[in-house]
């Protein structure tokens, strides 16, 4: 994903009037979904490729669940089910 997909992406989640106020939360290995918490946003235009955006994750706080949900790959919105 580009710098400009996920600003798009993030863009059209914030029209959500609640969006703004939400927690943005990591999920990595699809196979064992973990959850992190985004600590920091670098900029790295050295990087070899041509440059690179780094989020780094750190552990979520011990009142949340360490686990992702299995959608959290899928890419789409969640209607909760309140909603349907």
């Amino acid at each position: 994903m580009t710098l400009n997909e996920l600003i798009e992406t993030l863009t059209d989640i914030s029209d959500n009037e609640d969006a703004g106020e939400m927690e943005v939360r990591g999920a990595y290995q699809p196979n064992y979904p973990l959850v992190g918490s985004i600590s920091a946003v670098t900029l790295d235009p050295h990087h070899i490729d041509g440059g690179r955006v780094w989020l780094a994750l750190r552990a979520v706080g011990y009142q949340e669940s360490p686990y992702a949900p299995s959608h959290a790959w899928d890419g789409d919105v969640v209607e909760s089910e309140e909603a349907e």
